[in-house]
């Protein structure tokens, strides 16, 4: 079962990113051209936090053992310090949704969905973590359809919460040793790495 990891402070640096999992197939034959399939990969993040209290330190360096102990994924509310405007009462429209267009309702009619803004969904409990790839306006109803990245790997619920104000990661904390350093005996800095499953 996943578990929430505490709240980012405001001085941790996050390195945001999707990895590569396109290919470029030649023919074996050497006949014809070479194809390009395009996959983008699951998304992950790099997390350091520094000049933590070894009490603060302690809670982060705590949830990692407890995530190799018991091998449970992690969740991370991705931070959104600053960002105005983001829907709060948008849900799926329409069941059976795959690939990477999706269809929204609940949207503010007029407002504007920003390119690359994230977002996520729950689906038989597990967190998807997405982004827009366009720019897109409500129409009058608050519908709109969108382009997002990655594709969908679950194919999310009629009615199911988006979550733009405060999106999750889920995955897993990357293999390697819980590690962490002391600055002058009173400052630790603590690393790590979730990727999604």
């Amino acid at each position: 079962m996943a578990f929430l990891l505490p709240a980012l402070p405001r001085a941790a640096e996050i390195e945001p990113e999707i990895p590569d999992a396109s290919a470029r197939v030649s023919p074996t034959t050497g006949a014809g051209a070479s194809q390009t399939i395009l996959r983008p990969g699951r998304c992950a993040v790099s997390v350091t936090i520094g000049d933590l209290s070894e009490a603060g330190a302690a809670a982060w360096l705590a949830a990692q053992l407890r995530h190799k102990t018991e091998g449970g994924a992690v969740r991370l509310i991705w931070p959104r310090l600053g960002v105005t405007g983001l829907p709060v009462s948008a849900v799926v429209d329409g069941a059976g949704q795959a690939g990477s267009l999706l269809a929204i309702r609940g949207l503010t009619p007029g407002s504007t969905l920003p390119t690359f803004t994230p977002f996520s969904f729950i689906k038989n409990g597990v967190v998807y973590m997405h982004r827009t790839t366009s720019e897109v306006v409500a129409d009058g109803a608050g519908r709109v359809i969108v382009t997002i990245g990655p594709m969908l790997r679950a194919s999310p619920a009629d009615g199911a919460t988006l979550a733009f104000t405060e999106p999750m990661i889920e995955g897993d904390l990357d293999p390697g040793p819980i590690k962490w350093s002391v600055k002058r005996l009173r400052f630790h800095t603590v690393t790590f790495k979730i990727s999604e499953r």
